[in-house]
């Protein structure tokens, strides 16, 4: 029984932590604690800095402009209108950005939704209204921006395609698989915003590359997914003029099989150790230039837990130790610079104990540290506020402008 916590615990830790190939070789920065705490807040400043013109984005205005006249109009509701909602929803935060993308591609019905919009509208200025021409290939909205005497934006959904599904376990949701779209606002035929979406399937129905591109002024996120009977991938960037704001990688590697795993998907009875879906998992996140990453060497653990009975954990302290040690053994988390790829500071795991006030007796678990190049430990302080006011500073203001700027401010 104890091992079987063993287990379940390792494999918990391994799918939380970021992860790199430990063949690159890479070195420790020789800066020391007070440095590295200058160069995270000088990252974070710098994504604030990256973050300034979403303060007061033109793609914001137009598409609130759009929605303004879609209620003064008598047009229905549709696709279109949903994603200029999602556009204009960026006033309310950052987080927001992904809306775009999930409005467009997340629909269960978005084929019958596409059929019944399709159509050019184009803005009548005597009329108040709008004018039809029939198509079946895109929906286009020409329009007039705030105090503009002609139709000089344009919303445009085209590109659109998609296919079916028999496989039930995803027909009971929807049929309908999004295979292409392309969805652009214009004004002044410059081109503010531009979304693109490609997937391809194989016969389950299970997408074997996903790739997302949103342009928005100067920011650029872009998502691609990616698999194969042996990998799994998934890759995230978000730029500011070319520059990365925050990025990320997930990659498992394993015999990836649609049908065992839907056999399996309840767990029950599964150890997760026996099972070739988990070979290597290998996950990074990389905030300006700092990079958090690690590894989870899945069959090193099942190599390395082979030789070890119940004797071997016959005590609690001995359980957790061992835990530990299968932990370092087998799996790795460092922060690093992006640029250089130098190591500042490395993750370790580390067996502990504690009292507990209730029944005074002791009890043991694996706890987490994180480790300098110059052998010290960090801190819960190394985050505290007080070592990051600038920050702090920068980024209230930046949400302050935003509120003043997009009308949101109390």
């Amino acid at each position: 029984m104890k091992i079987k916590v063993l287990f379940a615990s390792v494999l918990a830790f391994g799918l939380a932590v970021g992860c790199q190939d430990d063949e690159n070789k890479e070195k420790l920065s020789p800066l020391g604690v007070e440095e590295h705490k200058a160069n995270l807040e000088s990252s974070g400043l710098n994504v604030v800095d990256k973050f300034n013109d979403m303060a007061d984005m033109e793609a914001v205005h137009v598409a609130n402009d759009f929605m303004e006249l879609l209620d003064a109009t008598s047009t229905s509701e549709g696709d279109v209108v949903a994603v200029a909602e999602a556009l204009g929803s960026l006033e309310n935060g950052l987080k927001s950005a992904v809306n775009l993308k999930v409005t467009t591609v997340d629909d269960p019905s978005f084929g019958q939704a596409f059929a019944e919009e399709a159509g050019i509208y184009t803005y009548n200025f005597d009329t108040q209204d709008w004018d039809v021409e029939a198509s079946d290939d895109q929906i286009t909205y020409h329009f007039p921006t705030e105090g503009s005497t002609s139709n000089n934006a344009t919303l445009s959904v085209t590109n659109f395609s998609y296919t079916t599904t028999t496989n039930p376990d995803l027909a009971a949701i929807s049929d309908e698989l999004l295979e292409s779209v392309n969805v652009s606002l214009t004004v002044d035929d410059v081109e503010l915003c531009l979304f693109t979406f490609s997937a391809s399937y194989d016969a389950d129905g299970i997408p074997t590359s996903v790739s997302e591109n949103l342009t928005l002024d100067n920011y650029v996120l872009t998502t691609s997914v990616s698999r194969s009977s042996s990998k799994v991938s998934f890759d995230q960037v978000f730029e500011y003029d070319g520059a990365n704001i925050i990025s990320s990688h997930f990659e498992n590697r394993g015999d990836i099989d649609y049908s065992s795993y839907i056999s399996n998907s309840d767990m029950s009875g599964i150890d997760p150790f026996s099972e070739s879906a988990l070979e290597y998992t290998n996950v990074w996140i990389a905030v300006d230039n700092l990079k958090l990453e690690g590894v989870a060497d899945w069959k090193g653990f099942q190599n390395s837990t082979s030789n070890i009975s119940e004797e071997d954990v016959a005590t609690e302290q001995a359980m957790w130790e061992t835990m530990a040690e299968l932990i370092n053994d087998n799996a790795s988390i460092q922060l690093k610079y992006n640029d250089s790829n130098e190591i500042i500071a490395v993750g370790e795991a580390y067996a502990t104990s504690e009292m507990d006030e209730y029944t005074q007796s002791e009890y043991w678990y694996v706890d987490f540290r994180v480790k300098f190049s110059d052998g010290s430990y960090m801190d819960d302080s190394f985050f505290g506020e007080e070592n990051f006011t600038d920050l702090m500073t920068s980024i209230d203001d930046l949400m302050t402008e935003m509120e003043t700027n997009y009308g949101t401010a109390n």
